[in-house]
């Protein structure tokens, strides 16, 4: 097993700074007064969650890792990727201000670039909290139908959330909401999960 060598980790922690500094911080991002009705609301619940991982899920599984990585190897002090898609960052931008030295955004196109460019395949420098407003498929589409009937004007929406804090450590859920043009509502918490 490779142990984690701390004059790597700096180095990747330099790139990773360099690229949110340039890259990340300075990203065209809308205010949240001129959103979408539907992005605001999706920018309300990705803002909630993740004070809520911020403050609750997020240290608790922190917790977990620095237990686990003592049996290993010297615990390493993992910098937090919060992964989303517009609204979630327009989230991140006004939560994170002032941004904690350890805690990150990105998109999810942008961050996969910056791990194929600095590849940290056992998460010693890094944990990442993924949260956003995916399509669904045809199956989710077909038993949210099922179990959550809506009116021919609604929309399903459903809120991914997943947490990777090693090669086998994650956990993640979906929720359903259904959408009507104006107000959102939560259909399901834990619509499906997933742990390993």
């Amino acid at each position: 097993m490779n142990l984690p060598d701390s004059k790597q980790g700096e180095v990747w922690r330099q790139a990773l700074r360099k690229v949110f500094d340039t890259e990340i911080a300075t990203m065209d991002l809308p205010e949240r007064s001129n959103l979408s009705p539907a992005d605001a609301e999706q920018c309300r619940i990705l803002g909630r969650t993740l004070i809520q991982w911020l403050e609750g899920h997020g240290p608790l599984m922190l917790q977990e890792r620095a237990f686990i990585e003592e049996t290993l190897h010297e615990p390493t002090e993992p910098d937090i990727i919060f992964v989303s898609s517009t609204p979630g960052l327009v989230a991140a931008r006004q939560i994170l201000n002032p941004k904690p030295e350890r805690v990150f955004y990105f998109p999810a196109d942008r961050f996969d670039a910056f791990c194929e460019a600095h590849p940290d395949p056992e998460f010693y420098w890094h944990v990442t909290y993924q949260s956003d407003f995916p399509e669904l498929d045809a199956e989710e589409i077909e038993r949210a139908k099922k179990e959550h009937p809506i009116e021919p004007a609604e929309k399903y929406w459903l809120h991914r959330e997943a947490t990777t804090m090693g090669p086998l450590f994650g956990r993640g859920g979906n929720h359903l909401w259904k959408w009507d043009g104006t107000r959102q509502k939560l259909l399901q918490e834990g619509f499906s999960s997933w742990i390993s």
